[in-house]
Parts: structure tokens; sequence; C-alpha cells
């Protein structure tokens, strides 16, 4: 047999790996649906195993080719209603998913890794563990909670809690369960005896074919509830047992069963139609190695270096043939680079996409409940930003899974529902993207901190003393520093905070902590968008050269020292009747006599602040290069530019330089 090119190999482990990615992400997403509404979406990820399977087997990967050709089968049985989706179904897949990433990764290195078929015959045993678990709880048998299941009825569990200030607990608990009778059946109860209920809260089993919706709304109009939690129940019933239960059903079940496998036909079929159309699309895309994307940005890099030369060369000689020819190249350069920075950029899908998995594998770990909310998934960013910021990233979800969110009992006990909620966001603000990692946890307690910090000698109980809660909460990234007794496999060795620090302090960015007792924790982190060019104005400051982002700039002034109003220690100017406090760089409140005043404005354009300098030189596109570890100390500084002269000049962080520089009194009331 001819040997398959190694080109074709390449081909299929990328588009493989690709197909197995949006596997991942549709199963994630299936386990929060609707039974009715995921045949769609299993359809979808068996033409995605039916493509790998067969080009597993074009290229020679016979092994890989079979195991997908097991898991197809395995898909086929949950879209024909034989096997029902539960979390434990969605495990064996998601354990699928990764078996054959390894697989594949070891295939495109010429290696072979044995795939194991027996994983998808586990599936019956850990569904009867998930039914024994609900039937434990409730103290029920399999027959009594098939008695209750009646046509179109869907099992929900719903957790009460009721206020502390309630005096008649057990009487407002019959009343509940009371109106739960009227749109559903009531199954059974933990506590089994509500007369004996202790807590004030309890959960209830409830079968109903109402919305989640409508059941809310009902308990809505109950007093003395402090908060309601309801969750349908995904569990699967034996077969076995449904027959003998309900044998009269079995007819209108088989017939049920054969219309879905008719479907299932009709269905497949328009799905290879659907799957050749988007072909044409397929070849409309080209993938470029990042060493050759590296490679063009240095490249461009150079272009505009050379351009910014040219440019003081032409002004220098005046010569008006040599001035034409290097305007037409300064445009071309620029529509190069353009299109260079807009290949950089990277959706935050690519690490995004991450995190449903990782967040669902450390709750279910550590026992824990998490609903994982994402937004800003489409913001775009360099690509080296996206590469260092993932590892800060996973550091935070893991704490907040660890150290924020609490157990499912802890939360009822404090009057939260039992699922905890993890939002991770990004934002555009000007030059910036700014991401979040909020959870609605425990908080950090700045005691506790503090007591810590001392124990292990960071600061001593006199320093201690005189720090604010927010300057001792920011003790957490000190290296080394970790509340956690025991190390465990999500979090515990005191590095996390202190990496997630430094590595975006090394971007260009800044770390902010804000957290409050049994209400939650928020960290942001602020970066640049890209590490690559920048459009900005050289300005002198004494003998040093600074470049503010022409993103940040309002208006340029040419004013007396005279012109300046003297407010306390703080110096302001008017501008369109408006009051704008004054700063300079070459000193922290100090403003030099210049002539010369940049209005400037922080990425929110929501405060305004006027910069004294020297003189303004040029405007000029320049390519960022990060700062020396002696400047990193200095957060107004975002990096430093090679002009076309070959002279150094450092990049304002304009944003920082507001925040640090201006007292908060004068911009509230300025």
């Amino acid at each position: 047999m001819n040997e398959i090119p190694n080109e074709y190999k390449i081909l299929f482990v990328d588009e493989a790996l690709d197909y197995l990615s949006r596997l991942e992400e549709i199963f994630l997403s299936l386990e929060h649906q609707r039974r009715e509404d995921f045949k769609e979406s299993i359809n979808e990820a068996m033409r995605l195993l039916h493509t790998i399977k067969g080009s597993a087997g074009m290229v020679g990967a016979e092994h890989i080719s079979a195991f997908a050709h097991k898991m197809e089968d395995f898909l086929i049985s949950i879209y024909e209603g034989k096997l029902e989706l539960s979390s434990n179904v969605i495990d064996v897949v998601l354990e699928a998913i990764d078996k054959l990433r390894n697989a594949i990764d070891a295939f495109s290195r010429n290696e072979k890794i044995e795939l194991d078929h027996s994983i998808f015959n586990n599936v019956a045993k850990s569904n009867k563990d998930a039914i024994s678990k609900i039937l434990e709880k409730y103290m029920i048998d399999k027959e009594k909670l098939l008695s209750f299941l009646g046509k179109d009825h869907r099992l929900f569990e719903i957790t009460v809690v009721l206020d502390e200030a309630c005096n008649i607990k057990k009487i407002r608990a019959f009343l509940i369960l009371k109106l739960l009778s009227e749109v559903g059946k009531v199954i059974s109860t933990s506590p089994t005896d509500i007369s004996s209920l202790k807590e004030n809260f309890f959960s209830i089993l409830l079968s109903s074919n109402e919305s989640i919706n409508t059941i809310t709304a009902e308990l809505n109009k109950m007093p003395d509830i402090k908060s309601i939690n309801i969750e349908e129940v995904k569990v699967t019933l034996d077969r076995s047992i449904l027959k003998t239960n309900v044998g009269e059903k079995v007819e209108s079940i088989l017939e049920n069963l054969l219309q879905k496998i008719e479907s299932s036909i009709d269905e497949k079929k328009s799905a290879h139609l659907r799957s050749s159309s988007s072909l044409k699309y397929k070849i409309e895309e080209v993938k470029v190695r990042v060493n050759d994307l590296d490679k063009l940005f240095n490249l461009v890099g150079e272009l505009l270096l050379l351009k910014s030369r040219l440019n003081r060369l032409s002004r220098l000689y005046d010569i008006h043939e040599l001035k034409e020819s290097i305007s037409k190249l300064g445009r071309l350069v620029l529509d190069i680079s353009e299109v260079v920075m807009r290949m950089r950029l990277i959706p935050l899908e690519q690490i995004f996409s991450l995190l449903p998995r990782m967040v669902r594998d450390l709750s279910k770990k550590a026992g824990k409940e998490v609903d994982l909310i994402i937004e800003g998934r489409e913001i775009r960013v360099d690509r080296r930003i996206l590469e260092e910021i993932l590892d800060p990233l996973i550091h935070l979800v893991r704490n907040a899974i660890d150290h924020g969110i609490e157990p499912p009992k802890d939360r009822i006990a404090k009057g939260k529902i039992p699922k905890g909620t993890l939002k991770v966001s990004a934002r555009k603000e000007g030059n910036y993207i700014v991401i979040e990692v909020e959870d609605d946890g425990k908080g950090i307690d700045p005691n506790i901190i503090r007591e810590v910090a001392i124990k292990k000698g960071i600061i001593s109980r006199n320093i201690a003393s005189r720090l604010s809660d927010r300057e001792i909460l920011n003790l957490i990234f000190t290296p080394g520093f970790s509340t956690k007794e025991k190390v465990t496999s999500i979090s515990g060795r005191g590095i996390g905070m202190s990496t997630v620090k430094s590595k975006v302090e090394e971007l260009g960015g800044s770390v902010e902590l804000w957290s409050k007792v049994n209400q939650g924790t928020r960290i942001t982190l602020r970066l640049p968008l890209q590490v690559a060019t920048l459009k900005v104005m050289i300005v002198r400051i004494e003998d040093n050269l600074f470049a503010i982002p022409i993103s940040n700039v309002v208006r340029v002034i040419r004013v007396s020292n005279n012109s300046l109003i003297r407010i306390k220690n703080e110096i302001l100017i008017d501008v369109n009747n408006k009051l704008i406090p004054v700063v300079s760089l070459s000193g922290i409140s100090k403003v030099s006599p210049y002539d010369t005043i940049i209005i400037v404005t922080d990425s929110r354009r929501s405060i305004q602040v006027g910069l004294s300098v020297s003189s303004v030189l040029d405007q000029e596109d320049v390519v960022v290069k990060p700062l020396s570890s002696l400047l990193k100390g200095i957060r107004w500084l975002s990096g430093v530019a090679i002009l076309g002269d070959g002279s150094l000049c450092l990049i304002v962080d304009v944003d920082m330089l507001i925040k640090e520089r201006v007292n908060d009194v004068v911009t509230k009331n300025y």
C-alpha cells in the first residue's frame, strides 16, 4: 500500500481536533437543555463523528476510525431514545472525546495509542448509580417513582429556603406542598417527615408537565420564602422496569421508537447533503503557521520603522519627488500593517471555550454545583496576549471554585440557592481589554488574610493594624500566600495569585481585586488589546520623549503659567467652562511651567486630565516593545517604542496615569 502523504495527515489532525472541540462544546451545552430540544445537537454531533471516522480511515488511522464508529453508535442510541441523556452519559462522551484527542495527538507524532471501547458498556451501571442517589435521598423505590410519571411529566427537584424570621416553618412547609400538588404530583420530600422540620430549608421531588417558570411563579405567591431553586432531575430508568410496571404502554413506546428511527434515517440523508454544501467555505479558508505570522509581523515592524526614517529625511531635505513617493509608500505600509494586525487578532472564544469543561470537572471533583456564565467571547485580542493570559485565567477559575463558591449545604444554610454562579466576562475599553472573573461565593475575609499574613511573617502585627481592608486583601498577591491549610489538586500551593499579577504586569496590564464576605469576589484584569503597533503623539518633557496614544488625546492647548488656576495643592485649567486637573510626568503633583497642555481622557472617556509638556513633536505609528525590568515598577508606563531616528520613547498608559496622579476629590468635583 502506498504511504499516505504527510500533508494529508496534518490536514486530518487539524480538522479532527477542531471537530472534537465542537463535540465537547455540544455536549457541555446539552447538559442544560430540555430533553425535547437536543435532537438537532445530537444530529450535528453524529455528523462530526462520521467525518472523523471516514477521514481517519483514509489516512490509515484505523484504530481511531473504529473508536469513532463505536462512539457514533453510542450517540445513535441517545438520538433514538434507547439511552436517555444524563450527566453520567455526558461523562462517558467527554471521556471518549479525551481519548480520541489523545490518540489523534499521538498519531500526529507517528505514535499509536490503543483505544478501550469498554467505556461505552459501563453506562448502565453509572445510570443506576445516579438513580440510586435520587431514590436514596427521597427514600422511595423505582416502582413508586414510575407510578408518578404520567405522559409529558418531568421530574423536578425543588429546594425552598424559608425566611429565618418565619415562626411557623412546619405550617408554611405544608402549605407549600399543598400549593405544589396543584401544579403537579408531590412524590416525596427531604426530610421525608416535614412535621419534624428543624432547619429553614427542605427539598421536594415533583412530577409535573408545567414549566419551571410556571412553578416558580406559583411559589412566589407564598409568603415567608427567602429563596427558591428548581432543577430538572435527569436520570435514566431501567427499560426492564418500565416494561413490568407499564406493560400496557409497550406497543405505543415501540411505535414511537420506530418513528424516531425513521426520522433519524431521513435526517441523516439530509445531513449528508448539508455537510457537502460546506465544502466551498472550507476551501476558502487558509491556515497560517504561527512562525510565519510572527516573521511577517516583525517585517511589518521594520517597514514601519523605515517609513518613519524616510519621513524625517523628506522633511529634512524637502525634495518634492521624495515626499510624494514616501507618502505612497506610507499608505501601502499602513495597509499591510492593518492586514497583519487583523491576522494576529484572535477571538477570546479560543480560550473561553476551554472553561465550560474545566468548570464542570472541577466542580464535580469539589462536590459543588456551579453555573458558568461567559460574556465577550467575540472580542479579539493579539495572539501573544491570548497565549499569555490562559494560565492566569485558569488560576482565577480554579480559585473561584476551590476558595470562593461554597458546597450546596453551606449555601442553603446562608439563604443562597445551592448552585453557585461563576461569571467570566470581557469588554473593550479603548486600547485595552478588561477581563473579569466573578463568583457569588463566600468572599474573602480581610481579618483571616491579616492573621495568615502575620502568621507567615509577610507583615508584622503592628503594620497589619495600620493597613486598610483593601490593602490587606491585596496581600493575596504575595508569592507563597495561601489560606489553604491543605494542598489539593485544585489549589492551595500559594503560587496562583502572585503568578497572575506578575504575568499580567509583564504584558503591560494591571490586576484589581474586590471582595465582600458572603457576597463574592471579583478579580479584574486590564490588558492591552495588542502588543503590536500603536498610533501615538510624540511629546517632549525636559530631555525625555514620551508617546501618548492618539485614542486618549482630546485636544492640545497652548497656555501660559498664569492661565492655570491653583486650588490648595491642585492645579486646574479652564476648558470650555469646565475645570480640569493638570498633572506632569516630571513629578507626582508638580506642574512644570511649560506652555503646552495636552487634554487626555481615560478609556471610558469619563475623566479628563491636562498633561503639561515641553513640546509636541509629531504623530507616528510605532511598534510597541515590552518595558525592561528596571521600568516595570512605573505603573503608568505601558511599553517602549523605537522612533524613526533610532531614539527610544516611553509609552504612557493614560488610564493608570489618571488613576495614580489625580486626587480622588478633585476628580469627583471637576
